[in-house]
């Protein structure tokens, strides 16, 4: 697992480099900036883009399978319990928030994802897009230094695998 992780690190650091060699060469419209990160997530999934010479690559693809069940499935006859950090106490995880609490797991998950990139310099820019029910969480687990990289967010409930996909849906919402 680790080589896998070690492996993925590797290919974006090359993936960045082959285009800031790019750029140095001059052989690009200035108007478009290379290392910017587009970042589709709903609840449930999460697919990270970056845009290259002509068009987008797909990164990654992150994603949470019990955040797409049904919520029939999802609850038991009884609520959970979570234990604090203190040993006696311990608090109960109503049916009603189990959703919510899942939801902010998976947001933190992505939000820790694009932080680590963040430190290692991997782009300069994200272009968030995200449903109205998705994005408060996001929001809510950025660190201040993901947040100075939000170039743009567009609040739309589109989420995609394919890159001539994504390109269209850009150039029509931003």
């Amino acid at each position: 697992m680790r080589d896998i992780k070690t492996l993925h690190k590797l290919t974006i650091i090359i993936i960045s480099y082959q285009n800031k060699k790019y750029l140095q060469s001059g052989q690009y419209d200035k108007e478009a900036t290379l290392n910017d990160w587009i970042v589709m997530a709903n609840k449930g999934e999460c697919v990270i883009f970056e845009k290259v010479r002509e068009g987008y690559v797909k990164l990654q693809t992150l994603g949470d399978q019990r955040l797409r069940q049904r919520e029939s499935d999802l609850y038991s006859d009884r609520s959970g319990t979570a234990h604090t950090s203190f040993r006696s106490n311990q608090t109960r995880i109503s049916e009603e928030h189990y959703p919510e609490e899942l939801a902010r797991k998976f947001a933190n998950k992505i939000t820790d994802y694009l932080d680590k990139n963040r430190h290692l310099g991997t782009f300069d820019k994200l272009t968030l897009v995200s449903g109205p029910s998705f994005v408060g969480y996001i929001r809510d687990a950025m660190s201040r230094p993901l947040q100075q990289k939000v170039g743009g967010e567009i609040v739309r409930n589109f989420l995609t695998q394919n890159e001539k996909e994504l390109d269209s849906f850009l150039k029509i919402h931003q």
